[in-house]
């Protein structure tokens, strides 16, 4: 069955059709973690919230509290699993270098909330803390590129870097300003004295479409004059170098005009899109980026870090459903007519030995039909055991016939 909205707006139900689906990313995400050398580990979903909420730029308004009346305290529920494992990380007495994954339950709100928007979901993240080098950046790209690749339905289109520290080596708060001024970028740059006339003419023609080929980008911002953009593009430079042998043939993008996130990531700012059956125009669905400063706004302890997340909820709901065995319920009024039981636990042991996952549902003969109708059994088979008589039931005559053939085997 799909999932069903509660009655709590944007929190559902999470039923067997999408937890199957969970399930089958989550084995592809722990296989590639642990061949790349991942350690698996769970956060708890509970933060000090004065300590969580003043390390991100994300409203308070946005996360969800937990109020003990009895002790008084309130908390933070998980909202971000980039943020609870730097917290992890900058708690240690003396952090070594650390791969880390993690699938967890993260709530949080946002303004608006669309249609089919859950303020509850799963996320799968991969982050190293303690490595400053490009490899970790290239790294959790691939992997993470990879395990989308291996979900049925669900296709990478292209990988899309950005750098937020761009524009912030020129003047300290330049994206953030680029991003929410209503004048535009070249109006912006008009007034920044740090730039030539040619860097600002260069930043503008580079900021104007979506993405480009990443080693176009670096190759037309590698003719900059500017010392700290120049060091820039040379981390960005640094990043694809490595990236390209790990995914060979994958579009690589870059976009300078990307400067979403500038409350959250230190500087590079990764991002994976994808295309499914059902949203067939390339969609967001990992992001990622350096974390450097999280470690610190935790605890005072500087800790350069890079992490990558994937929607595992959305991802759940978008890829092809994974094969599903043959499921069964036996419908019999054992109360009324005692050889029934023996009858249907035999056909029970029976079916199960063949993957079938038989349910007995021992109901009185004049609720069996509120069951056959119901939307929760749409896809199972029913073995109607009445009086010592066996009948099958099933949606369509091919899946009638396997149970039917599979029931012929136990009289041989």
């Amino acid at each position: 069955m799909k999932s069903i909205e509660s009655r709590i707006p944007h929190f559902y139900d999470v039923l067997d059709e999408e937890l199957e689906n969970c399930r089958f990313i989550e084995d592809l995400f722990t296989e590639a973690a642990r061949v790349h050398g991942f350690t698996q580990m769970r956060t708890t979903s509970m933060e000090l919230r004065e300590r969580y909420v003043g390390a991100t730029q994300v409203h308070a308004s946005r996360i969800f509290e937990v109020h003990r009346v009895k002790e008084g305290s309130r908390y933070a529920l998980q909202a971000d699993l980039a943020m609870s494992m730097s917290r992890f990380v900058a708690d240690l007495p003396s952090p070594p270098p650390l791969k880390l994954a993690q699938i967890g339950t993260l709530h949080r709100d946002r303004q608006p909330n669309l249609p089919g928007y859950r303020r509850e979901f799963q996320q799968l993240l991969l982050g190293t803390w303690g490595v400053r080098s490009a490899y970790a950046d290239a790294e959790i790209i691939a992997v993470s590129h990879r395990v989308l690749d291996g979900i049925p339905g669900i296709e990478p289109a292209y990988v899309q870097l950005a750098d937020h520290s761009i524009f912030n080596s020129v003047r300290p708060g330049l994206t953030q300003t680029i991003r929410f001024d209503e004048r535009g970028v070249e109006e912006v740059l008009a007034e920044v004295e740090e730039l030539s006339p040619a860097d600002r003419g260069l930043l503008v023609e580079l900021f104007a479409p979506e993405r480009m080929p990443a080693e176009d980008f670096v190759r037309l911002a590698g003719k900059t004059e500017h010392p700290g953009i120049q060091e820039e593009v040379r981390a960005v430079e640094r990043v694809v170098a490595r990236l390209r042998p790990m995914l060979p043939g994958v579009e690589l993008s870059f976009s300078l005009s990307h400067i979403h996130g500038t409350g959250h990531y230190s500087g590079m700012n990764y991002q994976i899109f994808a295309t499914a059956q059902a949203v067939p125009e390339p969609f967001l669905i990992g992001d990622g980026g350096r974390i450097d400063q999280l470690c610190e706004l935790m605890n005072r302890n500087p800790v350069p870090a890079v992490c990558m997340g994937l929607g595992l909820t959305v991802l759940a709901q978008l890829m092809t459903p994974v094969e599903r065995d043959q499921r069964v319920a036996i419908l019999a009024d054992l109360d009324r007519h005692g050889p029934d039981a023996e009858r249907a636990e035999e056909i029970r042991r029976h079916l199960a030995d063949r993957g079938m996952h038989p349910a007995v549902l021992p109901l009185p003969r004049r609720k069996w039909t509120s069951v056959l109708r119901s939307e929760h059994y749409a896809d199972y088979a029913f073995v109607l055991v009445e009086d010592d008589r066996v009948s099958v039931r099933h949606r369509s005559p091919e899946g009638r016939a396997s149970v039917e053939r599979a029931l012929g085997e136990s009289t041989r």
